[in-house]
């Protein structure tokens, strides 16, 4: 049997035309963004970037987190995540963000993470984003919290 028409016996249809039609609807389906859509910046530094509450990325972020969300109140420092970094671009796919995505799915059940606040108090999602000195990438920040159980 030749192998270039072994696909085309298999299933029927020419190998190329399935291989051409795949790519296609996978780009279309990828919905867009910019940084402003699911980040506010800070009125003082342009280069900072904070999460927006409740916007899918934080959403997602919580959802995975789950019980490790706690309040401000507990915030203790920013945990920066210097392994993962965001390209600067004009638009953005959800698939920009897996890196965070899958950061939360490995993180350990002893680690607490709370909302921050920027510009005078608003309240904001569970990291931010710095432009890093280069300024061809985002670092990220997560406000990690202490244990709410265990009262200092």
């Amino acid at each position: 049997m030749e192998r270039r028409n072994f696909l085309k016996r298999l299933l029927g249809l020419g190998a190329a035309t399935v291989a051409a039609s795949v790519p296609i609807i996978a780009k279309e389906s990828e919905e867009t963004f910019t940084i402003k859509d699911i980040a506010e910046p800070c009125s003082g530094n342009k280069n900072l970037w904070y999460l927006k509450k409740d916007c899918w990325l934080d959403k997602e972020l919580k959802q995975i987190l789950g019980k490790r969300v706690v309040d401000r109140k507990y915030f203790s420092y920013y945990d920066t995540k210097r392994d993962m970094l965001i390209p600067v671009k004009d638009e953005y796919t959800r698939e920009d963000f897996q890196a965070l995505l899958l950061w939360a799915e490995s993180e350990y059940d002893f680690n607490y993470y709370c909302d921050g606040t920027a510009n005078g108090g608003v309240e904001t999602g569970l990291c931010r984003f710095i432009i890093n000195r280069t300024g061809n990438a985002y670092t990220i920040d997560f406000f990690r919290a202490r244990n709410p159980v265990k009262q200092q």
